[in-house]
């Protein structure tokens, strides 16, 4: 579903939401329109004159008598009443714009979420996290300024109109000429903007992935001593962003202050106007004031009309991006909490061609055998591991799995729970690192006590750090053995397992293990010698 099928879905499931923000603001916009016209009734009570201003509020079914008692009544009526609607117009507008950015979070975080590892890892980390700040920011706006916003300002402005067209036409005629020739200049400085605020955005995203991978290669840089150099490659990019924002802002600054410098500008010919045309024969003093009022309110609506071009041209180089995404091929996957069926699953690969690193790793074949441990032991095992799993495709071959010859590697990945290092702890605490529920805490620390880790449950709400890094070696490698071993998940495949163990360790990992024989198929991927002796296949 595409960034603007999403839109249309959302009007039309919030379309009475949407119509309440709309009347609100088209509401505070009449309001905001008594308050010039009003003022002529004023000048008619005060200094016992006629003005349209009276007239008009009679059109609209209002009579004051005369009475400034009542008059003040009514204007002050109209300012709290503006402020009652004005909020909720904003309230409306505002919940509207979160509503319509958490489906778009949802929908976006799901399609990512079920991509092939293939395609995730096209690009880098820190331009995905870029999708959930600025391009959100640009949809959302787009939707409540460029949308909601954007209506009732026309209603607003339409309004206004007609009431400027009932004070004096040939003023509100000179005005429409001129808004006609603050909307051809400001197209024309928009199309030159266009360019510039795409590259722009690209730079910003480049910049974010490189200090997302940055900082994730921290120990390496440390390590290497490059902070220096990497401060070197970070200050050009920052220097590129500025070059080019500075363009930006020599493109955006006159256009920004065109809208008002205009405004203002037709104030003054609109005054000369009215200097050379005799005033008092087109207006009285009254009229004067309330029509400068009025078109003073109108001006910040106008700067809106002219502005939101800036929004939609945002909103439409985000909405791209956005369907790009979403145009991701998914995985079809098993959810974790599915219970397989207790039955041993055997495993087997025939001819298998695939990468590993840059080589091909040809006629690779290998069968499970279903009552042991399993030892497989090859230095490609993490290819392997990424073919089942649909990380990477095989070049050749089939795999076999309880006997039957298949091609999909999604029957046989979301049967596989995987143990590697490679496959960091992620979750605040315990209970989300191992992916268990709270009522599965008690079977976990028996799981871990067989392991060695005693811990109490209230240790499984404890932060553990960003992928475990507040635990030491020996707890990260056991959680990562016990939370695949905790999967309802048929067949274990255990990445060097026993490495950087204590020997006592490993062999409660092997005692572990050898209960498990009976429902669960294990593979042992290591390049070492496990504790006791099992079936080893070169």
């Amino acid at each position: 579903m595409s960034f603007q099928q999403l839109l249309r879905q959302h009007l039309r499931i919030e379309q009475l939401w949407v119509m309440a923000a709309i009347t609100s603001g088209f509401i505070h916009s009449v309001l905001t329109i008594l308050i010039p016209v009003s003022i002529g009734k004023y000048y008619e009570i005060v200094f016992h004159t006629s003005s349209n201003k009276g007239r008009i509020l009679k059109m609209l079914g209002i009579s004051l008598d005369g009475n400034i008692t009542h008059f003040f009544l009514f204007f002050f009526g109209i300012v709290v009443l503006r402020g009652v609607f004005g909020t909720i117009e904003r309230y409306l507008t505002n919940i509207q714009g979160e509503r319509f950015a958490r489906l778009l979070r949802e929908q976006l975080f799901a399609k990512q979420i079920t991509v092939s590892l293939t395609q995730f890892r096209e690009k880098i980390m820190g331009k995905y996290l870029l999708r959930y700040s600025s391009d959100f920011k640009s949809l959302k706006r787009y939707y409540s300024i460029g949308i909601l916003t954007f209506v009732k300002d026309v209603l607003f402005f339409g309004t206004s109109l007609y009431f400027l067209f009932h004070l004096q036409v040939q003023l509100t005629l000179l005005l429409l000429a001129a808004l006609v020739v603050f909307f051809l200049i400001n197209t024309l400085l928009n199309r030159k903007i266009k360019d510039i605020d795409q590259q722009k955005r690209d730079l910003r995203s480049g910049l974010v992935a490189f200090i997302t991978q940055r900082f994730a290669a921290m120990s390496a840089i440390k390590s290497l001593s490059r902070e220096t150099e990497e401060i070197r490659k970070f200050n050009r990019r920052s220097e590129r962003i500025y070059t080019v924002n500075r363009g930006y802002q020599r493109q955006a600054a006159p256009m920004n202050a065109m809208v008002p410098t205009l405004l203002y500008g037709y104030l003054g010919i609109m005054l000369v106007y009215l200097y050379v045309s005799r005033a008092d024969a087109l207006l009285s003093s009254g009229e004067l004031v309330s029509y400068i009022l009025l078109l003073l309110m109108l001006f910040p609506t106008f700067r809106r009309l002219i502005k939101v071009r800036n929004v939609w041209r945002s909103g439409q180089i985000s909405s791209v991006t956005y369907n790009q995404l979403l145009g991701q091929t998914v995985e079809q996957h098993t959810e974790a909490s599915v219970e397989f069926t207790p039955e041993l699953h055997s495993l087997a690969w025939k001819n298998l061609s695939f990468y590993s690193g840059k080589q091909i790793r040809q006629e690779f074949g290998w069968q499970m055998q279903i009552g042991q441990i399993n030892h497989l032991q090859e230095a490609d095992t993490d290819a392997v591991l990424a073919v089942l799993t649909g990380a990477q495709p095989a070049l050749k071959g089939h795999l076999i799995l309880n006997g039957e010859t298949t091609l999909a590697h999604v029957a046989i990945g979301s049967r596989i729970a995987v143990a590697s290092y490679s496959i960091p702890l992620y979750g605040k605490d315990l209970t989300e690192a191992l992916q268990i529920k709270e009522r599965n805490i008690p079977k976990a620390q028996k799981l871990l006590a067989k392991l060695g880790v005693e811990l109490t449950e209230e240790a499984f709400s404890e932060p553990i750090g960003d992928h475990g890094n507040l635990l030491s070696y020996r707890e990260r490698k056991l959680l990562i053995i016990a939370r695949s071993i905790l999967s309802s998940k048929p067949i274990l495949w255990l990445e060097e397992p026993f490495a950087g163990l204590p020997v006592e360790t490993r062999y409660r990992l092997w005692d572990v293990l050898q209960e498990l024989i009976p429902n669960r198929t294990i593979v042992v991927a290591s390049l070492e010698t496990v504790p006791n002796p099992v079936e080893s296949v070169s």
